[in-house]
């Protein structure tokens, strides 16, 4: 894409057009003279969203100051366009602080110390993405979002920006406070995660409602007991797509970094374990939806106290390997629905449900329950406590 390309004055005709597709017309070769034709999209301004593919080395011109109705800004080189910026400067995005919605994923984004400043000027931003940056990862993410932090930002998209094949990956609190303190919603599945350092969780933004860690490889550690202070978080997945990826081509990149977990025990029993009173699950205190499915947890859910601090709704286990129902579980009083599906259940104890005085909705389907059920016959006591809702049925209309 060339000056010459779009020439001034080709888009006057269009003086009411408000959404503009550009994208998959530059050629996968990128050129270093390929720039973006600011001076004739100049002439746009009603227009309030473009896209277009991104361009190495390329800064957005003096022109697109003139479009100040440009409000979404997409160069995703995904399944919209072609994209490889490769390394930001200060000045890339310097003419179009209008934005409030940037999307850069996909687009072999690099950062150097003459970099860090690129989004300085967008802070009027409410949704940015850069997902499949792979090579961005997370201390460079932390540079270019650390002027972001009293922006408008909310919604933040970072799926895939570590190697998916590399060494497990921790959440910092150096990390953690370099989120914009207004974030609201946060995306980071498939980055390798396996541990959240102490004192991490203490130093997200406040507002979190809804947690996108999906695809990771989280280990049982003591961040959990800093959950309680998400007060505000209402979806937190933790759950698996099943995607499956290709053999790789390389290797990643070394490690930056080794990640003690800390105790070597497992935890079976209290001297295992660096905490030897009882143990305790915490949730955020109003979280109304917790997705665990396709997490590879293996368990045979025996007893299980959790605080009783908490509003969980719904919890989904599906795809995961319980063999064994025993119980009882302990502070989940609010919750109204139960997904076990595929979880190779093969026989449940009473004590299991016992507890459950809210459950309206158990899902129990592709399981191993037959000779469970079989030798139990109709005189099961199992389910005889549960207030399930039965399904609902067309009345008769004769």
């Amino acid at each position: 894409m060339q000056r010459e390309t779009f020439e001034p004055g080709v888009f006057a005709p269009l003086a009411a057009l408000a959404v503009l597709k550009l994208n998959k017309n530059t050629k996968r070769v990128f050129e270093p003279a390929y720039v973006y034709p600011d001076e004739a999209l100049s002439e746009l301004r009603n227009l309030t969203d473009l896209h277009i593919d991104g361009l190495p080395l390329a800064v957005f011109g003096p022109g697109f100051n003139r479009m100040t109705s440009l409000r979404r800004l997409v160069l995703s080189g995904l399944d919209e366009g072609y994209c490889k910026m490769g390394f930001l400067s200060n000045d890339t995005f310097s003419n179009v602080a209008q934005l409030t919605y940037l999307n850069v994923s996909d687009c072999s984004i690099l950062v150097n110390g003459s970099g860090i400043d690129a989004f300085a000027p967008l802070q009027n931003l409410e949704g940015l993405d850069v997902t499949f940056n792979l090579k961005l990862g997370f201390n460079h993410l932390a540079d270019l979002l650390r002027p972001l932090n009293d922006s408008n930002l909310t919604c933040l998209t970072m799926t895939s920006i570590n190697n998916r094949y590399s060494t497990g990956e921790a959440v910092t609190s150096s990390f953690a406070s370099s989120l914009p303190r207004k974030l609201e919603f946060l995306v980071a599945r498939e980055n390798a995660l396996e541990m959240i350092e102490d004192g991490a969780i203490e130093t997200l933004p406040p507002d979190l409602k809804y947690i996108d860690l999906g695809d990771n490889r989280l280990t049982f550690s003591t961040y959990l007991k800093d959950l309680p202070m998400l007060k505000n978080l209402k979806h937190l997945m933790l759950n698996s797509i099943g995607y499956i990826f290709r053999v790789p081509k390389g290797y990643p990149p070394p490690a930056e970094r080794t990640i003690q977990l800390p105790w070597g025990g497992s935890c079976e029993e209290p001297g295992d374990c660096i905490d030897t009173g009882r143990f305790e699950l915490f949730l955020p205190p109003n979280l109304k939806v917790l997705d665990m499915s396709v997490m590879d947890l293996k368990y045979i859910l025996s007893d299980l106290f959790v605080n009783a601090n908490n509003s969980l709704q719904k919890l989904v286990l599906d795809d995961n390997y319980f063999p064994s129902l025993e119980g009882p579980i302990y502070g989940l009083e609010k919750l109204t629905e139960l997904h076990l599906k595929h979880t190779s259940v093969s026989s449940i104890k009473k004590a299991f449900f016992q507890n459950f005085n809210s459950l309206q909705k158990l899902f129990l389907a592709r399981n191993r329950l037959g000779a469970f059920f079989e030798n139990s016959g109709q005189s099961n006591p199992i389910f005889e406590d549960l207030k399930i809702s039965p399904p609902l049925t067309c009345p008769a209309t004769g």
